[in-house]
């Protein structure tokens, strides 16, 4: 074991390098009582304009009511996530260990950057073309594809919601394998 190793794993002195990072609790309670108003009140919309057939609102019956469900079934992703008190990501010697993703070794990894969007500062890693992720394939693949539409890694972490923001993250994966960052 190299000394930058063990001193991540002992936390000694200054050159202690925070490695797990968990998602932030009280936002994502925020997200979900948020998502729960928005799928009651399109559901109240959709329930009133049924009884009422003749009033114009009457045709959007069925989307209002598909919006309600679909923002419900996020409240209930999103509640999931907030209550696992797992790590979202940790920075290990050997790879990373995403919640969603499990397991990934540094082999694995195409590159890792921070990157700065107008509304969204993020964290993230990509895999290296036609690896599979441990679980989480068709997750890392769908929101893999719109990150990518965006410029943004395959695999990231919003500012806002990692607790302690997306700085420690970039310290961390550069302490273990400064040679895959990309800028």
């Amino acid at each position: 074991m190299s000394e930058l190793e063990r001193a991540l794993r002992m936390g000694d002195g200054e050159n202690h390098v925070e490695t797990r990072f968990y998602l932030n609790p009280f936002k994502l309670w925020s997200l979900v009582a948020l998502l729960l108003g928005g799928a009651f009140f399109f559901a109240w919309h959709a329930v009133r304009a049924g009884w009422r057939p003749d009033t114009p609102e009457a045709p959007g019956t069925l989307a209002l009511g598909a919006l309600a469900v679909v923002l419900f079934a996020l409240a209930l992703v999103f509640r999931r996530e907030a209550r696992d008190p797992a790590p979202a990501l940790e920075v290990t010697p050997e790879g990373l260990r995403d919640r969603r993703l499990g397991f990934v070794p540094w082999s694995d990894v195409d590159n890792y950057r921070l990157r700065g969007g107008m509304f969204t500062p993020c964290f993230g890693y990509d895999l290296r073309r036609g690896v599979r992720p441990e679980r989480g394939a068709l997750f890392y693949r769908v929101t893999g594809t719109l990150a990518w539409m965006g410029g943004l890694p395959r695999r990231n972490f919003r500012k806002a919601m990692i607790v302690g923001g997306l700085e420690p993250m970039l310290e961390a994966c550069r302490a273990m394998r400064p040679d895959l960052e990309r800028k």
